[in-house]
């Protein structure tokens, strides 16, 4: 109640999110639970709850280790995000890329709350199901204005020099046969 999802829980009219992120799936479950409400990410759905309340997101994910085409992957889940926002009216931007030729591997999300206090969590967790439920991840999320500053900094650079490994239109954002 007081990790990750609390913290965006704050994130209203006046605040920023930044994350980047190896691998955030938007459906947890299997194959033929996607497209359940009850089974998209609860982390893509914060990220979605904060833009209601006003929040402006941005979601940098790897393409450099990403299937396009997989039922699950990093590109559907920016798709995604891209067509509610589209939809919504929702300041919420998302690509992937790899800024560095390594592939994105940083698991961070930058935190800026209207109030002004400063954010940061990060850590070894990716945004699977099994990261959040079977593997022991860690993660450390501090208020610190000075290591937010930095990592934003960092954030910006990488987001200016994403550009995807790869494109694959036109893609269906259903799940595919089952």
């Amino acid at each position: 109640d007081d990790g990750l999802l609390a913290l965006l829980s704050r994130a209203r009219r006046g605040s920023t999110v930044e994350a980047w992120q190896l691998r955030e799936p938007l459906w947890w479950g299997n194959r033929e639970q996607a497209g359940n409400d009850a089974a998209l990410n609860p982390r893509i759905a914060a990220l979605v709850a904060a833009a209601r309340r006003g929040a402006v997101v941005r979601l940098l994910l790897d393409s450099r280790f990403d299937d396009p085409s997989g039922w699950n992957s990093n590109w559907r889940t920016v798709l995604w995000l891209r067509a509610v926002a589209a939809r919504d009216g929702l300041a919420v931007t998302a690509r992937t890329g790899d800024p560095t030729g390594g592939g994105v591997h940083a698991k961070t999300v930058l935190v800026r709350l209207a109030t002004g206090e400063a954010w940061v969590h990060t850590g070894s967790q990716n945004g699977s199901e099994a990261a959040s439920k079977a593997n022991r991840e860690v993660a450390v999320q501090l208020r610190s204005t000075a290591l937010y500053e930095f990592l934003v900094g960092v954030f910006d650079a990488d987001w200016a020099a994403a550009r995807p490994s790869r494109a694959l239109l036109p893609v269906s954002l259903s799940p595919g046969p089952r």
